[in-house]
């Protein structure tokens, strides 16, 4: 009598290898989840650190003041005429949780006061700092 070889695989080692699969999914989805929500903060706080060093460069060129308004989920760049130059929305989940002074003047010299502005997405922060002379960073750590 001849036997027939089988070339495939049996039903326990699908089994095996699908829960090896989902033992290492189990482990890596949280910390996922934790480094997505970082990388969209660092992402929101980069895009306004963006348009603040935009803003000030445009200030110095244009010799223009330009005042930043900023509310908790969104800000508005406004020129000494009146014009709208800039107007944003945070993503859903953000919101700048503090600022200093309110408003925030960029003149062609640089900025009138230091300023610092803070962006969270309720459980992380990310500041965002600019300096008299209109240089912008942002620290994430």
């Amino acid at each position: 009598m001849r036997r027939i070889k089988s070339s495939g695989v049996t039903l326990l080692e699908q089994l095996v290898v699908l829960s090896l699969v989902t033992l290492i999914a189990a482990i890596s989805l949280p910390s996922f989840g934790e480094w997505r929500r970082q990388a969209l903060l660092r992402s929101q706080a980069d895009a306004v650190a963006f348009d603040l060093q935009r803003l000030a460069i445009l200030a110095s060129q244009s010799r223009d003041k330009i005042r930043v308004t900023l509310h908790n989920d969104r800000y508005k760049a406004i020129s000494s005429g009146g014009r709208e130059l800039l107007s944003r929305k945070l993503m859903r989940g953000f919101e700048i949780t503090e600022y200093a002074s309110g408003d925030i003047y960029l003149s062609p010299s640089g900025v009138s006061s230091p300023s610092g502005i803070v962006i969270s997405n309720g459980e992380k922060k990310c500041r965002i700092t600019l300096s008299l002379r209109g240089r912008v960073q942002s620290d994430c750590s």
